[in-house]
């Protein structure tokens, strides 16, 4: 087997190869004969695989290729093209980075909200049947209906939907929840707000909304006693050992948080004083990532097709600079994988499936099935090994004072 490489572009390779014919019984050892590609196709694709392992490559998209006429003396040569990592201007010492941990008191604040959370998850929720507002902290059910200068506004409505009335300067349509607080069941309201800016159609955006608010039922949260015969009924032996299980849950989720937030810090300190030629291939896929999440969104909105197709024009120019964003940052983090020989092991990657199908709530089985068969596994090992990639520059860096 001869080869040799070269790129037109940065982010495209070229291989020219040979191999003879005595090699194919070899070269065809883990094909699927299944398949629907000749022999020499097949052969030709072990070659590039082969090639890619050997130089430390990664193939970003499908391989174009080639193949020319045989030869008398049993030898085949082909030419191949596919998108790949390009070279990236990386730190040399990574050591040498600073990783700096936001400055925030709520340590103590994250400690409580998973004591709620916690409690209030194994709670029992009572119906209040006295004819009057709902409190501070109840839950309440509650009809949902949002309505722009051209009708109703889709995805802002939502019927039975439970809502929690905490004041909140985070909580999404503060109005609302201030409006059911003066309303009895079965009573309904108006209230004006104005469209998020995080609302996917850009036309809507900072445009005026009435909301109309119906008010279904009040229930009162009954929160178990947090003592021991509540921690023994979840498997605990007293409520000291809850406690110090929730406390160690909640230091290891905020450091997590925090980390996270310090790493990406990092990275887009990085991503300002370097340029990263960005594969076609990984554009187009993170923007096709952002168009999904906005028909995700819209799924069950009265929607047609044209109207849907009409929001993804509005949204595309938005949609294809953050995916060119996502691209760049995916980009680095896998030229810095390749450079520091990271790896995602077949382990991981199940482990990683499994965790997907229970989410997912789909058979193992299944999914494992489709994403060999539709080359989704390909973007999940990329997917591990940016995370992989990330995580390192948060190891390696030392923290600023």
């Amino acid at each position: 087997m001869q080869y040799s490489m070269t790129r037109d572009i940065p982010t495209r390779l070229c291989i020219s190869a040979s191999f003879h014919e005595d090699e194919m019984t070899k070269l065809l050892e883990n094909s699927d004969p299944d398949s629907g590609k000749t022999p020499l196709a097949l052969a030709a694709e072990s070659v590039v695989n082969t090639i890619l392992q050997k130089e430390g490559l990664l193939a970003l998209s499908a391989p174009i290729i080639t193949l020319d006429t045989g030869k008398k003396d049993g030898s085949h040569a082909f030419q191949c093209t596919f998108e790949t990592v390009p070279p990236v201007s990386l730190p040399e010492d990574l050591s040498s980075l600073e990783l700096r941990f936001p400055r925030e008191e709520g340590e103590h604040t994250h400690l409580q909200e998973v004591v709620d959370q916690y409690l209030s998850q194994n709670a029992e929720l009572v119906p209040v049947h006295e004819k009057r507002c709902p409190a501070e902290d109840e839950i309440v059910l509650a009809d949902i209906c949002g309505a722009g200068e051209n009708g109703p506004v889709p995805g802002m409505r939502s019927l039975n939907q439970k809502i929690r009335l905490k004041a909140s300067a985070a909580a999404p349509l503060p109005e609302v929840v201030a409006l059911l607080k003066t309303l009895r069941p079965g009573e309904s309201a108006e209230t004006r707000v104005i469209c998020p800016a995080d609302y996917p159609d850009p036309l809507m955006r900072g445009r005026p909304v009435v909301m109309t608010v119906t008010l279904r039922a009040i229930y009162r949260e009954i929160r178990p006693a947090f003592g021991d015969a509540f921690a023994q009924k979840k498997g605990f032996k007293d409520v000291f050992q809850l406690k110090q299980a929730l406390f160690e849950y909640a230091a290891r989720t905020y450091l997590q948080r925090m980390q996270r937030i310090a790493r990406e810090t990092l990275l887009d300190q990085l991503m300002e004083t370097r340029t990263v030629p960005v594969p076609q291939a990984l554009h187009r896929r993170f923007l096709e990532i952002r168009l999904r999440s906005v028909r995700d969104f819209f799924a069950s909105a009265d929607m047609d097709a044209a109207q849907l197709e009409a929001v993804l024009e509005r949204i595309r120019p938005e949609a294809e600079a953050q995916a060119m964003r996502d691209a760049r940052r995916h980009t680095f983090l896998l030229a810095l994988a390749l450079r520091e020989k990271l790896v995602v092991t077949t382990d991981e990657l199940e482990e990683k499936l499994r965790e997907l199908a229970e989410y997912q709530h789909t058979p193992y089985e299944e999914l494992h099935a489709s994403m060999w068969n539709n080359g989704g596994i390909n973007d999940l090992y990329e997917k591990l090994l940016a995370e992989k990639s990330l995580a390192l520059l948060g190891r390696s860096a030392r923290i600023a004072a």
